[in-house]
């Protein structure tokens, strides 16, 4: 429709999609201490799974902090760092486009983000590589 642009519609429109209120069940959850493997599977894995990616491990996240995603949230500490930085990263992914970025970044108090000049992707090597 010629009146739909960038983050501007007068079409009406859902405030709320699915998915973000399983991210936001997710996030919740690794914030408060209290995420499962069970959680991820009815939040994480509902989306990943509609588009044939591999469900989140929580205990591999944890193990393995990606270092790039460290170094981007470094106010991010405790036990469920790692899946806490993947369920950032998930949000990025999923809500691209949709005006949450700001929000998410002032939430996290990660602005100092948007002054970082933009130096390309970032695409980590998968584990099963050779």
């Amino acid at each position: 429709m010629s009146f739909d642009s960038y983050n501007r519609s007068i079409n009406s429109m859902p405030i709320f999609r699915y998915a973000e209120v399983l991210l936001n069940f997710a996030e919740a959850k690794a914030e408060l201490g209290t995420l499962t493997q069970a959680d991820l599977n009815k939040s994480i894995f509902e989306l990943r799974d509609r588009v044939g990616m591999p469900n989140l491990d929580m205990a591999a996240a944890n193990a393995n902090v990606d270092p790039y995603m460290e170094a981007q949230y470094p106010g991010v500490t405790g036990a469920n760092k790692g899946v806490i930085l993947e369920i950032r990263r998930e949000r990025r992914i999923e809500l691209v486009m949709e005006s949450h970025r700001w929000n998410d970044l002032m939430r996290w108090k990660s602005g100092q983000s948007v002054v970082r000049p933009f130096k390309g992707m970032y695409f980590p090597v998968p584990a099963n590589t050779t």
